[in-house]
């Protein structure tokens, strides 16, 4: 007889964890509109208020920062293109409600994307596959991001916008940060590396960021041992081994970290890509996962987060800040680090993670790029570039292209992370994400210190004009 509780889920699945929490962060605010229609204050905001402010301990990044907004502002994101997306989604009867002005059936409409959300398929792993296939879990996320701009639709907010809040949102007893604008939402955790662990795309209602790690599974036993399906028995859907691909036990490789955004590794000089794709590479530093402090830095149009951490690498004392700068009407993120205390003749090597999920592998029309138009290959190639300054991601299936953009060059991991999992027609190799390094030998100037600034650029031009397209065609 087998057994077990559903809540053991979210402790072995953290990326289960995430989207419950989420979940709750969405039906809590539903909660707070329909209680009050006066209220426009997010729930995030009532818990920044309740838990006091982070630690403001964090050194600035650098001396002379400039906080002026450039002079030429982002152009809004069209709200009918993400009504239209929506509607597309949803069909005829979901439009009915988006396309009424009246506040109650906005509301309404917003309820019915978080009772889609709740649905529990990807919030476990059962006989079906359940949270490690990626469109159940960006089907949540989905829906969950739609009855946020609902609710953004009702309390009124048009235009450009920018908040910024903490609490503890994911009912860890840490804080984590909130960011968000018009365009896109981020939630930090300072307590886990001062990872991004939530990255939505309003315009596509995506979360770049619904990743999973790789990590042991029971049945693993059974691909590492490379059985075969009896033909003479008839199994049960749990016990049956059918391999959906060949030589999959050659694919097992285990994370020893969550596959987010923002994780800060040092590793030995000459690692290579093999060893980080595979989870083995050494790491000689104490910063990856690790708390940092967190500080909010606010300007009417313009939120910079910071993280801080005093650690060490290979016993040497090293301090490293890193700001994640979010404009309002923007979907640019602009990104600084500052390493303090690298000893003269000794240079370290620094690699900054990036993950992002939903742009599947194995198509044409998923595939990197240098930013000049040059195709460096589909998304499910591993890449090992040198002396990079951007590097583009593109899906046309889902119109998203993403940039980053670096002002020092730097040399280029890529690779596709794959779980190996069982589902009812055996096992089989599912892409979750893919992970973009890059990363330096970092030496010190006079005072021991070195930076670097990153973009990461999101662009949904191609989703908004496709939506709005659609949405013309079914009106007509």
């Amino acid at each position: 007889m087998r057994g077990g509780f559903w809540r053991n889920f979210k402790v072995k699945y953290p990326e289960s964890d995430e989207m419950y929490t989420r979940m709750l962060m969405v039906s809590n605010r539903l909660a707070a509109v329909e209680t009050s229609s006066a209220s426009t204050a997010p729930p995030e905001q009532a818990a920044s208020s309740d838990h006091g402010a982070l630690p403001d301990r964090a050194a600035s990044l650098a001396a002379g920062e400039v906080w002026q907004r450039p002079g030429r502002g982002p152009e809004p994101i069209a709200q009918a293109s993400v009504v239209a997306a929506i509607d597309a989604r949803n069909g005829p009867a979901f439009s009915r409600h988006v396309g009424t002005p009246a506040s109650t059936s906005l509301v309404h409409a917003a309820r019915q994307e978080l009772y889609r959300a709740q649905c529990n398929c990807a919030y476990w792993h059962g006989a079906f596959g359940g949270i490690y296939l990626p469109h159940l879990r960006h089907a949540v996320y989905s829906h969950l991001i739609a009855a946020d701009h609902l609710l953004e639709q009702h309390v009124g907010r048009a235009g450009c916008w920018i908040e910024a809040a903490h609490g503890d949102l994911n009912l860890d007893a840490r804080e984590e940060v909130y960011l968000a604008n018009d365009k896109l939402a981020m939630l930090f955790s300072p307590f886990r590396g001062g990872m991004m662990y939530e990255l939505d795309v309003r315009a596509i209602c995506r979360n770049l960021l619904a990743t999973l790690a790789r990590r042991f599974e029971a049945y693993h036993v059974k691909v590492q041992q490379g059985g075969h399906e009896s033909g003479g028995q008839v199994a049960s859907i749990h016990d049956r081994v059918v391999f959906k691909q060949p030589n999959l036990h050659e694919r097992l490789h285990y994370d020893p970290h969550l596959r987010k955004t923002l994780l800060d590794h040092f590793y030995e000089p000459h690692t290579g890509v093999e060893a980080v794709a595979a989870g083995l590479a050494r790491e000689c530093g104490d910063f990856c996962g690790m708390p940092y402090e967190a500080r909010i830095r606010r300007n009417p149009d313009r939120i910079q987060v910071q993280f801080c951490r005093s650690g060490h690498v290979e016993g040497q004392p090293l301090k490293l800040t890193k700001a994640v700068t979010l404009e309002a009407g923007s979907s640019t993120l602009e990104i600084t680090y500052l390493v303090e205390g690298l000893l003269p003749q000794r240079p370290l090597h620094l690699a900054v993670e990036f993950n992002f999920a939903g742009m599947p592998a194995g198509w044409d029309d998923r595939y990197y790029h240098d930013g000049q138009g040059r195709r460096l290959g589909q998304l499910g190639r591993r890449l090992d570039l040198v002396g990079c300054d951007v590097l583009g991601l593109t899906d046309e299936y889902l119109g998203l292209e993403l940039l980053l953009r670096f002002s020092q060059p730097a040399n280029m991991w890529a690779f596709p992370i794959e779980t190996v999992s069982q589902s009812e027609g055996g096992f089989e190799l599912v892409h979750q994400s893919v992970a973009v390094l890059p990363h330096w030998q970092v030496s010190g100037d006079a005072q021991g210190r070195w930076s670097v600034s990153m973009q990461l650029a999101i662009d949904t031009t191609l989703a908004e004009s496709r939506a709005e397209r659609e949405a013309v065609a079914a009106a007509s």
